[in-house]
C-alpha cells in the first residue's frame, strides 16, 4: 500500500480565518444586552425586568439565526468565502435557541408548580 505524496494533491490551500472572523464571532457569542448576571447580593429582580430579558434573548436568538441563514446564502453563491464565519454563526445561533428553549421550559415549569399550589 503506497500512500501519494502531499505534493502530488495539487493545489490544496488551507481555510486561513481572518481578524474580522474572528472579531465577528466574539460578538456572536456575548449575552443580549438585556441580560444580566444575578449576584449573590442584588436580590430578586422585578417581574417586568426579567420578561424584557428573555424577550430580548428572544430577539437575538432570532438575529443570530438569520444573521447564520445570510451568511449560508452569501458563501452558497460564492459572495463570502470565509467558511469559519459560516460555522461559527450557525453554531452561534444553535446555541443561542437551544439556550433560549431551555429557560422558555423552565419558565413553564415554574408556572406549572405555580399553578399546582393550593391557596
Amino acid at each position: 500500500m503506497s500512500i501519494p505524496a502531499i505534493s502530488s494533491l495539487g493545489n490544496v490551500t488551507a481555510v486561513q480565518p481572518n481578524a474580522q472572523s474572528i472579531i465577528d464571532a466574539a460578538n456572536f457569542l456575548r449575552p443580549p444586552a438585556g441580560v444580566v448576571q444575578a449576584d449573590e447580593g442584588q436580590g430578586a429582580q422585578s417581574f417586568e425586568t426579567m420578561l424584557s430579558a428573555f424577550m430580548d434573548m428572544v430577539n437575538s436568538a432570532g438575529a443570530m439565526e438569520a444573521r447564520a441563514q445570510n451568511l449560508q446564502i452569501e458563501y452558497a453563491m460564492g459572495n463570502h468565502d470565509d467558511m469559519l464565519a459560516v460555522i461559527l454563526a450557525q453554531e452561534a445561533a444553535y446555541t443561542s435557541l437551544f439556550f433560549t428553549v431551555q429557560v422558555t421550559n423552565r419558565i413553564i415549569q415554574a408556572y406549572q408548580e405555580i399553578m399546582r399550589m393550593q391557596v
